[in-house]
């Protein structure tokens, strides 16, 4: 198992095992997270039915829950553009049932390998107040990734990956949240900033 931070405090383990065949791939995967107070474990399957079209499904049981969450879905891919859509039925935190939720997203490959832009929508059938919506564009450059995304609420974040010498990579992720303060028409800014060096990864 692999131990991960979240930067809560709380660590979490993770196990997977995939098996790829030509056109097929299908993995288990067991997680052990102390903040959720439970393991969980999930499966998954992924048919390439023609060069273009993938489809798939996964099913995680949630111990702290209870419950599975379910989805399933499909990709189309082409040299200049990529549509995936997913729907999936996942338990309410809280114990307050359950929640359906269709994702649909798109990406258009500006220039082959090196930029591409899209949208993504989180689409929350039974309460649609709590859907959301982002936008974002990702540049491959030499020698490093950039990440620019923002939110229906007008939040930014980016990430910069720099890799440099042998085994070596430089993380750079930054957050700015912008909204209306409670009771006032004044805006609030939240920023959030991370540094992480990785050595011999």
């Amino acid at each position: 198992a692999l131990p991960i931070c979240d930067g809560s405090g709380q660590d979490m383990y993770m196990a997977d095992l995939k098996y790829s065949a030509r056109d097929a791939s299908a993995g288990l995967r067991y997680g052990l997270n102390q903040a959720a107070m439970g393991p969980s474990l999930g499966m998954n399957y992924h048919q390439q039915v023609t060069p273009q079209v993938t489809l798939g499904t996964d099913a995680t049981y949630l111990h702290s829950a209870d419950a599975v969450k379910v989805s399933c879905g499909g990709k189309y891919d082409t040299p200049e553009y990529a549509v995936v859509a997913q729907l999936t039925k996942e338990p309410v935190p809280g114990g307050g049932g359950s929640a359906i939720v269709f994702n649909p997203q798109y990406v258009r490959k500006v220039s082959p390998d090196r930029v591409q832009v899209g949208t993504e929508m989180q689409l929350n059938l039974l309460n649609p107040p709590q859907s959301t919506f982002g936008a974002g564009a990702q540049f491959n450059l030499k020698g490093s990734n950039l990440s620019l995304a923002v939110d229906q609420t007008g939040k930014c974040s980016t990430v910069l990956e720099s890799k440099f010498g042998a085994g070596s990579m430089l993380l750079l992720s930054g957050q700015v949240g912008i909204g209306q303060k409670e009771g006032g028409g004044d805006r609030s800014e939240e920023h959030t900033s991370e540094l992480q060096s990785l050595a011999g990864s």
